[in-house]
């Protein structure tokens, strides 16, 4: 995996002789040594630099990259993620997210319209039941988790409520009607998990200097 710069082809950021992290053993599944070598360069990039690009063909496990690299660029310790994602793969996301990172608490961001709409809203925790997601456990709406309460800040509350690692998923389609993608944009380090070759579509350096 190359860094990015004009002498990217002489230093990659993760090369396939280099070791990769032991926190990789403790996800289900484990990536295989080519997505273990992504992993190592999607971390690295990371420790300098707010954003990092994962860009393969379909069905060659970006998500499985995007969501080890979060696990390994925590140092295996409580996390709090956001992943926005095309609606047809919100699924997959809580579900692979479920299977693949231990103690993991998945929420889906149904919406961020206020109680009163008749549309789906709200943040609903989600678990794996018989190989189903399901809506189950924590309930909240964005607007009540943003309130601090008795604690000092949003974040400890959040903190007092769950001490394991958290990953909200929520389409696209929902995130561009509201201020959170681009709060999340600018505030926190980002993974962009983009195909390149999919169908008909084809992804080209031109897309990524666009992206950035």
């Amino acid at each position: 995996m190359n860094s990015g710069s004009a002498s990217s082809n002489r230093f990659p950021l993760q090369g396939v002789q280099d070791p990769v992290s032991p926190l990789l053993t403790k996800l289900l599944p484990r990536p295989y040594p080519a997505q273990a070598v992504v992993v190592g360069g999607v971390v690295k990039r990371l420790a300098r630099a707010r954003s990092a690009a994962v860009v393969a063909e379909c069905g060659t496990g970006k998500t499985l990259i995007s969501l080890a690299s979060l696990f390994v660029a925590s140092a295996g310790k409580p996390f709090t993620a956001l992943a926005v994602v095309p609606s047809h793969l919100t699924l997959k996301w809580l579900r692979e997210g479920l299977t693949t990172i231990p103690r993991l608490r998945a929420f889906v961001i149904d919406g961020l319209r206020n109680a009163s709409s008749t549309s789906a809203n709200g943040i609903h925790e989600v678990k794996l039941r018989a190989g189903r997601i399901v809506r189950e456990g924590f309930k909240t709406t964005l607007t009540d988790l943003r309130l601090r309460k008795k604690y000092s800040s949003p974040r400890a509350r959040w903190d007092a409520l769950s001490s394991q690692p958290a990953l909200f998923v929520i389409s696209k389609e929902t995130a561009k009607l509201s201020l959170l993608l681009l709060a999340a944009r600018l505030q926190h380090r980002t993974i962009r998990s983009l195909p390149r070759q999919c169908g008909k579509s084809r992804f080209g350096p031109a897309d990524l200097q666009r992206r950035r």
